[in-house]
């Protein structure tokens, strides 16, 4: 099953105009975990400095997930990993997890292994 709402944007920042200082920031929304999207994800945004990418869901819940194209806080963090970028920051968290956003986090971070804002 191929999503064909899959939103990616990828492009270059700069506070100032210095080349040595353009960060890449690449954005992911409503993905469907699978091998081709995950395929299509990591070389669409190749090495981003900051990914934001969505993960409504923690894994236990990945079938509510895959049903509104949306991906996991696990699925999320794989992606990032895999895209080589060097900071995630996760959004568009299922109300199910108001005041429990820590748990997004906490698995998202879990399997992406870099950094994340306190």
């Amino acid at each position: 099953m191929t999503p064909s709402r899959l939103f990616i944007y990828s492009g270059t920042c700069s506070a100032q105009p210095r080349p040595d200082k353009i960060e890449t920031v690449s954005y992911i929304a409503d993905a469907v975990y699978n091998s081709d999207t995950a395929r299509k994800i990591v070389k669409s945004v190749e090495r981003p400095h900051i990914l934001f990418i969505e993960a409504p869901f923690l894994e236990e819940n990945a079938d509510i997930a895959a049903g509104k194209y949306h991906l996991t806080a696990r699925q999320a963090g794989q992606l990032t990993r895999k895209a080589g970028a060097k900071e995630i920051r996760i959004f568009h968290p299922s109300a199910k997890y108001k005041w429990r956003e820590h748990l997004l986090i906490s698995e998202s971070m879990g399997t992406f292994g870099g950094s994340s804002p306190r």
